[in-house]
């Protein structure tokens, strides 16, 4: 029977302490990479989805918002022949209203 020092004893009870904790860190750490890197794989997995179903033919995510985006063109559009409509008409009017009052100025004074 072989007997140990006591500091000896000690060290070997503080490395497999140690190898626990290290054990335990590791476990920590892989944990802690998954959980950060599994947001990014899942917006990679769901462009990944988008596009198999824009391919698919099925439902395109970004549809809406290319029809919302005509729309609002669309909207602009009329409201840009709105706007050169009415600055026609006060053109219009100005020019009546000069018509109106040259005669006037043009008469002689009695």
């Amino acid at each position: 029977m072989r007997l140990y020092p006591s500091y000896c004893v000690n060290h070997v009870g503080r490395t497999k302490a140690l190898k626990k904790d290290f054990a335990e860190l590791r476990q920590l750490y892989s944990d802690a990479q998954e959980r950060y890197s599994d947001p990014a794989r899942s917006t990679s997995q769901a462009k990944i989805i988008a596009n198999n179903k824009i391919k698919d033919g099925t439902e395109d995510p970004r549809q809406d918002l290319i029809s919302q985006l005509e729309k609002s063109q669309e909207k602009m559009m009329e409201l840009e022949r709105d706007k050169l409509a009415i600055s026609d008409e006060k053109a219009e009017i100005a020019i009546e209203v000069c018509v109106l009052h040259v005669p006037v100025i043009l008469l002689p004074i009695k």
